[in-house]
């Protein structure tokens, strides 16, 4: 049987971490091998990250290869991993995250039942760095609002068709941090029809060598040129940006919860500044300063599915 998904894994200086990320992914893939491919990406690496992705390769039981993208960022050491794609669905893998075992059996079951679909995501669980585990749930809907909310889809937490990526296109590499949030709402523009798997699919770790950042305050442009992007795309769709401006309010929480209380005060101004729905984003603003993130009940109070067209 022919190859049905790519997984495309960008790697910069992961020495310590590559190898057990990509026995995690040979793992899930035992029962499907043949229907797997696999292309790293060394994104100019100083250590010995290559010659870690070369012996995996050499003796991987599906297809393996590993590429070099000279463009700095994992937005373009992406797109420069999807330029080897052959397969109709492709899936992003982290370099410092470990895949489920029954991950890949149950993506490539759905596409086998569900052909029209356009995107399938799942859960994924967190670990923090004090050990604890916090249950990230990926988008079960077709919803803008939702995702911009919660950044339901990141990179661990959705596999697409090859021809969806295209017609968004491809990782936006001007955005250097949330550049699958920022993706995401230009897949939710073009997809039709979406299975959410109600499975953890992949475990990812925060910690100060982390692909995920737990700071937001220390470089406020990083978040925000995103958020900038993202508006710039639903004006462009002639979609409310009232979903953006609630994301601005939750970071601005997130800023003054890490205590930079004049990043906060900019933000939440930025956010206020178009005049809808003052009051809902500063009260999203105070409980995400207090409690670290909105919770689902409070954000779909505040902004449920119908206040916005997305």
């Amino acid at each position: 049987m022919a190859a049905t998904l790519s997984i495309v894994v960008p790697a910069w200086n992961r020495e310590a971490s590559l190898r057990a990320t990509l026995e995690s992914i040979a793992t899930a893939a035992a029962d499907v091998a043949s229907r797997i491919n696999l292309i790293i990406v060394d994104n100019n690496s100083t250590d010995r990250t290559r010659a870690v992705a070369e012996q995996f390769c050499s003796g991987a039981p599906f297809y393996c290869r590993v590429v070099d993208c000279s463009t700095p960022g994992a937005a373009a050491a992406r797109n420069r991993g999807f330029s080897e794609v052959t397969t109709p669905w492709v899936m992003f893998f982290d370099s410092d995250d470990l895949m489920s075992r029954q991950l890949l059996r149950q993506v490539l079951a759905t596409i086998d039942s569900h052909p029209g679909l356009d995107i399938i995501t799942w859960d994924i669980s967190c670990q923090q760095a004090d050990g604890s585990r916090r249950r990230r749930r990926g988008l079960r809907s077709l919803s803008m609002r939702h995702h911009l909310i919660f950044s339901n889809i990141a990179t661990q937490r959705f596999a697409a068709k090859s021809a969806l990526i295209e017609a968004a296109g491809l990782w936006n590499a001007d955005c250097p941090a949330w550049n699958d949030f920022e993706l995401g709402s230009r897949l939710l523009l073009h997809a039709r029809r979406l299975r959410h798997l109600n499975i953890i699919g992949a475990t990812t770790f925060l910690s100060p060598n982390s692909l995920t950042e737990a700071s937001f305050s220390r470089c406020p442009a990083k978040w925000e040129t995103s958020l900038r992007a993202i508006e710039r795309t639903l004006n462009d769709a002639g979609l409310d940006t009232t979903p953006v401006n609630a994301r601005r309010a939750i970071l601005a929480g997130r800023y003054r919860r890490e205590g930079n209380l004049v990043e906060a005060r900019r933000l939440l101004s930025q956010a206020l500044s178009p005049g809808k729905a003052k009051r809902r984003l500063q009260l999203l603003y105070h409980w995400t300063a207090r409690f670290g993130r909105p919770t689902a009940i409070i954000a779909n109070l505040l902004f449920p599915s119908g206040s916005c067209k997305c």
